[in-house]
């Protein structure tokens, strides 16, 4: 049922997207800070301390900031001389530029997520008794199902059981005829030593 409902798709550009937290940078969704917390990450106030921000959230600020970098530079460095610099008083007209953009697609997107969540959680009773109504279905299919299977095997025992009885009946006439013959050979055995015996002559 989860599975059917709607998502929430946030309007990106590059590596920047817009959420409910605002314009994000990157796949660990970065937000802009300000320029103290800025401050602070590159030891302007703590002096002598080293930076709790891992390296890719310097570069998420800058690019946030909208402030020229270049690769492999120190980006802590680039930073508090951008802080000396001003730069990051606020960001540059390009990123408010895209922000904007992001924002609207983003307003769009979310009152259109919205409507349809309305429209799916207002299906979900009809949906509900749909699906119910299918599992009864399939319910009742399987039950019989079972029934056939159940007729099918006691038939298939019955028709296991009424051949045993007609090999059993077999193996037995069988066997009384050979008895039969072994007793018909002993009568004949006997009827033909008494005849010998006739014929014989008397001394």
């Amino acid at each position: 049922m989860d599975d059917l409902a709607p998502t929430m798709k946030f309007p990106s550009e590059g590596e920047f997207y817009y959420s409910d937290r605002g314009l994000c940078y990157g796949l660990f969704s970065v937000v802009r800070q300000p320029v103290r917390i800025l401050r602070l990450a590159c030891n302007e106030v703590a002096v002598g301390s080293r930076s709790p921000y891992p390296y890719f959230w310097f570069i998420a600020q800058l690019e946030l900031y909208g402030v020229p970098t270049y690769v492999g530079g120190d980006k802590e460095e680039i930073m508090r001389q951008g802080i000396r610099e001003g730069k990051f008083d606020q960001p540059t007209q390009k990123m408010k530029d895209l922000e904007a953009r992001l924002r609207s697609r983003y307003i769009k997107s979310k009152s259109t997520y919205e409507l349809g969540l309305e429209l799916w959680k207002a299906c979900q009773p009809v949906q509900s008794a749909m699906w119910e109504a299918e599992a009864t279905r399939l319910g009742k299919e399987k039950i019989e199902c079972e029934n056939e299977a159940k007729k099918l095997r006691e038939a298939v025992r019955e028709a296991r059981a009424k051949a045993d009885a007609k090999a059993n009946v077999e193996r037995e006439a069988k066997r009384e005829a050979k008895r039969e013959a072994k007793r018909k050979a002993g009568r004949q055995t006997e009827q033909d030593v008494e005849a010998e015996t006739k014929a014989e002559p008397n001394d």
